[in-house]
């Protein structure tokens, strides 16, 4: 459930406030807590009996509420003057009115928001309707406890002036990039997706039922309608869309200092790496996913972070073995293999075995049996 704050100077909890009596103070106050203000507020209306929201009116969020179907029944002035000045956006869905990555990424919130969490905050870059460019933190929340037919999902968004606009223009780029794969049938973007992973084309063939020739036709048109020249460049570019969030392609990827040498050092673990033109990244196959690495102040520049610091990371990578003795094995055979080993095998305290080793540039990897529970593939799978 969303937290309540109980701020004695917040959004009023009167439902039969005007706007003239909005006790809201805009001024430094994270939007979380802006956010469980005014659920409070919908909650105390739809008890009342009044849908207007009243106090919802004056504030410079942008407030929207949408039922199950995705259709508006709640805009406030701020929404509407944001997202749909021309037309009132109630009793429309959001396609109607808004852009269509947007869209979709709204899509991604509901589904996580339909699929049982109570609340998701996310924050992008965009252009605005009037030009501007934004920086936009949304907190979507649940309408479900209320148990009022006709209200499914809540969004509070704070939109500000973006003053970074390179980060504007490469999410912007990314944007139209996306909008232009999303126009892809769904063999197409299969296309790309498999052969950003190494598929060749006559592999291709053999799984669609296409002869070579015509796969590389396919390609063609793929490419120039993506604008890349070759498939390591529309490896960088899904990858970048991957990261970004805008598709999934099912990667794991890493930063490393080296890429030929990290990728020798996984291949002497035994994972199988994709025939993959170029040495500016590797894909490796794992079982239900791929491990992608790639250079780490190329992985640290597209993600526009700092490529500096080490130390714990606040994640681990874990591969699962079928006995203790399997576990002593692979971490014997990391070790030869360059890695170094951080914690040796031992009964763990949730009933297992496991240890730890670093990779050449410092990954964690735990290493476990689970004899209560094995966690991967069904053993029917290859």
């Amino acid at each position: 459930m969303i937290a309540d704050t109980n701020q004695g100077d917040s959004l009023s909890a009167n439902p039969e406030a005007t706007t003239n009596d909005c006790a809201f103070t805009p001024t430094g106050r994270p939007l979380c807590q802006v956010a469980d203000e005014v659920y409070r507020h919908v909650k105390l209306c739809v008890e009342a009996g009044d849908w207007s929201f009243p106090q919802l009116e004056c504030l410079p969020e942008c407030v929207y509420i949408s039922n199950a179907q995705g259709v508006l029944v709640y805009s406030n002035p701020s929404h509407r003057k944001h997202f749909s000045p021309n037309a009132s956006p109630i009793g429309r869905t959001k396609r109607a009115f808004l852009d269509p990555v947007i869209a979709d990424r709204a899509d991604k919130i509901e589904s996580l928001i339909f699929d049982g969490s109570p609340y998701v905050i996310c924050e992008n870059a965009g252009v605005g309707l009037n030009g501007a460019t934004y920086h936009v933190v949304a907190h979507a929340a649940s309408l479900k406890p209320l148990n009022a037919p006709g209200l499914a999902i809540l969004g509070v968004m704070r939109l500000s002036i973006h003053n970074d606009r390179t980060k504007v223009a490469k999410q912007t780029d990314l944007s139209i990039a996306y909008a232009k794969f999303r126009e892809l049938n769904a063999r197409d973007q299969d296309i790309c997706r498999r052969t950003a992973l190494g598929a060749s084309s006559r592999e291709l063939g053999e799984s669609l039922d296409m002869t070579t020739r015509g796969v590389e036709l396919r390609k063609q048109k793929i490419f120039a309608k993506l604008e890349v020249a070759k498939a390591v460049d529309l490896a960088r570019l899904l990858t970048r869309l991957q990261d970004n969030g805008f598709i999934d392609m099912g990667l794991i990827t890493l930063g490393v200092r080296d890429v030929a040498a990290s990728a020798r050092f996984y291949a002497a673990l035994g994972l199988p790496r994709l025939d993959f033109p170029g040495d500016e990244v590797a894909f490796f196959s794992l079982r239900g996913t791929w491990l992608s690495l790639y250079g780490r102040e190329a992985l640290a520049e597209d993600a526009q972070v700092s490529a500096e610091g080490s130390g714990f990371r606040g994640v681990a990578l874990a591969h699962n073995v079928g006995s203790e003795d399997e576990v002593d094995q692979l971490l014997t055979e990391a070790v030869a293999a360059g890695a170094t080993l951080v914690k040796a095998g031992q009964r763990a305290f949730w009933g297992g075995y496991s240890g730890y080793f670093a990779d050449p540039d410092g990954h964690l990897w735990e290493v476990a049996h689970n004899p209560m529970l094995w966690i991967g593939p069904p053993a029917s799978e290859p």
